[in-house]
This record gives C-alpha cells, sequence and structure tokens, in this order.
C-alpha cells in the first residue's frame, strides 16, 4: 500500500502515525487501501477547496476524495485535514488535538470505506464505529 502524508500546516499528526492509523484500521477493518494521501492544510486552503469541489463557501475540518481503485475490493482515495478547525473542534469537544487529528483521519477512512453521515442514523452509525476506532487506535500512539 501506497501511503503519502503531506503538512503544509500545523498542528498535525507524524508522518510515521498517519500511516500507521491507516494499517491499524486496515487490519481492523480487514480493509485492503491501494493508495492514500493525507494532507494537513490551512484553513485558507480547505475554504478554496471546499468553494472549488462542493460549491460550500466556508471552512471545514476535512474533506475526503474516493478515487475508486482499479483493484478490487482496495480503497483509493485523499483525506485533506484542517489544521486549524481541528484546534477548534479539540477545544469545543475538550479533548487533545491529537486525539482529534487522530478521529479526522479515521473519519475520513470510513468515509472512503462506506459510511456516510448525511442522515442522523447514518451519522449515529459512523458515530459510533468512529468513537470504536479512536478508542482502539488511539491510545497506541498517545497516552490517555
Amino acid at each position: 500500500m501506497d501511503i503519502f502524508v503531506e503538512i503544509h500546516s500545523k498542528p498535525a499528526l507524524k508522518k510515521s502515525i498517519v500511516k500507521s492509523i491507516i494499517n491499524d484500521f486496515s487490519e481492523i477493518k480487514a480493509q485492503k487501501f491501494a493508495s492514500m494521501e493525507v494532507s494537513f492544510v490551512p484553513v485558507d486552503v480547505i475554504s478554496e477547496l471546499n468553494d472549488d469541489y462542493l460549491n460550500h463557501n466556508y471552512a471545514t475540518d476535512i474533506l475526503t476524495f474516493d478515487y475508486k481503485s482499479e483493484e478490487p475490493g482496495a480503497v483509493e482515495g485523499e483525506i485533506i485535514i484542517c489544521s486549524d478547525v481541528a484546534v477548534s473542534n479539540a477545544a469545543e469537544y475538550k479533548v487533545t488535538v491529537e486525539n482529534e487529528l487522530v478521529r479526522l483521519v479515521i473519519h475520513g477512512l470510513l468515509h472512503l470505506t462506506g459510511y456516510d453521515d448525511k442522515t442522523p442514523e447514518e451519522k449515529s452509525e459512523m458515530k459510533q464505529e468512529e468513537d470504536r476506532l479512536v478508542e482502539l487506535i488511539y491510545p497506541k500512539y498517545f497516552s490517555i
């Protein structure tokens, strides 16, 4: 599996931790990844991307792009995380910035593997799985 991590803003997770999270997710969910790119960007970049691709004129915490792998059963995609919004989210939810960044990586991976959060039911199911995975993965890299 090819994993690329780009850090264009901080705070960000170390590249090695992002790669490990993706590998852990792959193992836990029995999901194969062909190629993944994860980028940490500032608010102006995520705002522009959100406007360009979704016609939303605001910053968001994460954007996920599914590139539909040619390899059967494998996922290929890109996750773009806004460091600035992650810091705000962490304060709002009273968690560490690292916890929020891990959650966002997992959230993006869930989107790429078929989860959605458009309806209340989908959102609830996705949140449950996200919480379960954060509880399994986060302590491996950060002390609670």
